[in-house]
């Protein structure tokens, strides 16, 4: 595809590479890097985002892969082990032999030594602890005319609805909400 031919960097979110047509673009182009973040998505190994991406590994169409998380396994070694297997498939070929060696909680130093040299760990110790509170600035600034308008729009209909048992204030405040930050 011509609007494909002179790039740097692609971005995509996980629901772009779904798509089939997509798929078709990205695998005609060998990757020298690609970095997924949010990539706890990736941790079920059944995954058809997964598999993808475990393919183009196996036909070498990506040569380097991050993977960034700041959300931790939730104590499933095949979630460690998926993650693992996309970065070093070699050293992570066996999922069961992993989980064999790993499930019953006894080697967890183990498994902590094993996994470091492919990932950066932050312990609560290690947080910075002189960062200062967050600060809030609340500036006022006037309703423009449409907003004003959008914003007496929004009463009128949420009013009407109000007298609705069922009715939630809080969507009456989204609603608000979104008309005051509306350009």
């Amino acid at each position: 595809d011509e609007r494909f031919e002179k790039f740097e960097v692609m971005l995509m979110n996980y629901e772009k590479l779904l798509i089939d047509e997509v798929q078709e673009i990205v695998k005609k182009f060998t990757w020298e890097y690609v970095v997924v973040d949010e990539a706890h998505r990736l941790k079920n190994s059944n995954n058809k985002t997964y598999k993808f991406i475990e393919n183009l590994l196996k036909t070498e169409s990506i040569k380097h892969i991050l993977l960034m998380t700041g959300t931790p396994m939730q104590n499933h070694q095949s979630e460690i082990w998926g993650l693992l297997h996309l970065i070093d498939p070699r050293n992570f070929d066996d999922l069961e032999a992993f989980e064999k060696e790993f499930d019953n909680g006894e080697n967890t130093e183990k498994l902590q030594h094993l996994i470091e040299p492919y990932m950066l760990r932050r312990r609560k110790e290690e947080v910075e602890k002189n960062i200062g509170t967050k600060e809030e600035n609340i500036v006022e600034v006037e309703l423009s005319t449409t907003q004003r308008n959008l914003y007496r729009q929004a009463l009128q209909k949420n009013a009407s609805q109000a007298s609705n048992s069922n009715y939630s204030t809080n969507n009456m405040k989204m609603q608000l909400r979104k008309v005051c930050n509306h350009p």
